[in-house]
């Protein structure tokens, strides 16, 4: 029997990679999903909490700086390939550094390696991108200045990334994988995941790799120009279909269970409730 495929997450700070995880292992346990669970996954404390915070109808913290541990979730598709998730649980800043540092620990430094298949988990409103006529089209550069305050504002809260950053991470990621770049890239697939969709002021039926293009053009490029169009992929994700509070209940949530929301944007920019879809789909391309 061949090896299960290794699937690594990765994702910087707030990226959402917690309220991901939880809400996929719900799906998985529910079976609810393309994806279906093997045999039980170990080390479940990792999202304990966060799926306990959840079913209470709140958002879970933020995961500690100094926390590095790792949950292997063992799943299979409908054509019976072994897909083992590699979800590092870390602090999103560890992640960051990365590519401010040029430096890799050896844990990540294994996990790159042993990978063939990448999520990228992106918060679009945690990159920082100027506005100005190359980068932005004209509906954005056109916005109201109250628009763009609200925006701002929204974006106080987490830590600011920037294009260039995202294409350091991802040249310092390439040479641990001893991948080079002077030919177009076919393993390992990428798939960009922009989390925490519901907070884009985005249309039903508008595409991710459009969303992707209009707010980060430079990053958008790099991938394009560097991955064979068949090892790239881009879908939208809401993990939890609105935003909750870490301290008042959503009694909604309490009553019809945590399992009942969140969903994903398909390349098309049709939607479905399976979070399990976009790891299916860069498996089967």
């Amino acid at each position: 029997m061949n090896d299960p495929i290794q699937v690594l997450i990765l994702g910087g700070f707030s990226a959402g990679k917690t309220h991901y995880g939880a809400q996929l292992l719900s799906r998985l346990y529910h079976r609810r999903g393309e994806l279906q669970l093997r045999q039980a996954a170990p080390n479940l404390s990792l999202f304990e909490a966060a799926l306990t915070k959840l079913s209470e109808g709140m958002t879970s913290e933020h995961t500690s700086r100094d926390l590095y541990e790792t949950l292997v979730i063992p799943t299979r598709n409908s054509a019976g390939d072994q897909i083992d998730l590699v979800w590092p649980e870390y602090g999103g800043e560890q992640f960051d550094d990365i590519a401010k540092k040029r430096l890799i620990p050896p844990a990540w430094a294994t996990r790159v390696l042993e990978s063939n298949h990448w999520i990228l988990v992106i918060r679009l409103m945690s990159i920082k991108s100027e506005y100005d006529f190359i980068s932005r089209p004209l509906d954005i550069l056109s916005m109201s200045s109250s628009t763009q305050a609200s925006q701002e504002s929204q974006k106080s809260s987490v830590a600011w990334f920037t294009q260039s950053s995202l294409i350091e991470l991802m040249q310092v990621l390439l040479f641990v994988k001893g991948q080079s770049i002077v030919r177009r890239i076919s393993e390992p697939k990428l798939l960009v995941l922009l989390s925490c969709w519901d907070e884009l002021d985005v249309q039903i039926g508008e595409r991710p790799r459009d969303i992707l293009a209009t707010y980060l053009p430079l990053f958008c490029r790099f991938l394009d120009v560097n991955w064979i169009p068949e090892s790239l992929l881009t879908y939208g994700l809401s993990s939890l279909s609105k935003k909750l509070s870490s301290e008042v209940p959503d009694e909604e949530y309490k009553n019809k269970g945590p399992e009942s929301f969140g969903y994903v944007v398909l390349p098309d920019g049709s939607q479905s409730s399976d979070l399990t879809l976009p790891i299916a789909s860069i498996l089967g391309r």
